[in-house]
């Protein structure tokens, strides 16, 4: 049953389509992380199929209520949310009013990779922000989006094209 081969991915012990665990998987260097462009479907899977990846999972009311109930699986799924933030130049930061994302020490490095017009990055951020709201954990995917609009805002927000800023606002309202 598909359902449980991507829970058993979650967990640890079970494989993607390559045979990767989900460890395999967030032990990739960077450069791997963007080479590679079929882990992103199962570190975050959605309700519907990938174009990219015909071999991606898909989520399911139960898998989404397991997500939402299981700590464990919580847990994993927040690792997995900070290896696309520190692959992207940004980390989690704890503060007096709770934790936001922040640009790391190494932005400036990192933004060259995915800070470019029409950048397939673009799309798997859509993908992880949809994917931390769907399963409730819509407080990082609204904090990783606040910096993203600040990035927006900036100088180096000519680089990203307004659809991307519309799919990135849309995936905080996923159902």
């Amino acid at each position: 049953m598909e359902n449980s081969r991507l829970l058993d991915f979650y967990l640890g012990i079970g494989t993607d389509h390559r045979g990767r665990y989900i460890q395999d998987i967030w032990n990739f260097d960077l450069e791997t992380l963007e080479k590679e462009h079929d882990y992103i479907q199962w570190l975050f899977p959605l309700k519907e199929g990938s174009k990219y990846n015909k071999n991606a999972p898909l989520l399911t009311d139960a898998i989404i209520e397991t997500f939402k109930s299981n700590m464990i699986i919580k847990g994993y799924l927040l690792e997995s949310f900070r290896i696309m933030l520190r692959f992207y130049g940004f980390e989690l930061v704890s503060t007096m009013d709770g934790t936001i994302v922040a640009k790391s020490s190494d932005f400036k490095e990192r933004k060259q990779v995915w800070l470019s017009r029409c950048n397939h990055n673009y799309l798997r951020i859509t993908r992880i922000l949809k994917r931390l709201t769907i399963l409730g954990l819509s407080h990082f995917s609204i904090k990783f989006y606040l910096v993203l609009l600040e990035i927006y805002s900036s100088k180096d927000g000519r680089k990203i094209n307004k659809k991307a800023l519309k799919y990135w606002t849309d995936a905080l309202i996923a159902s």
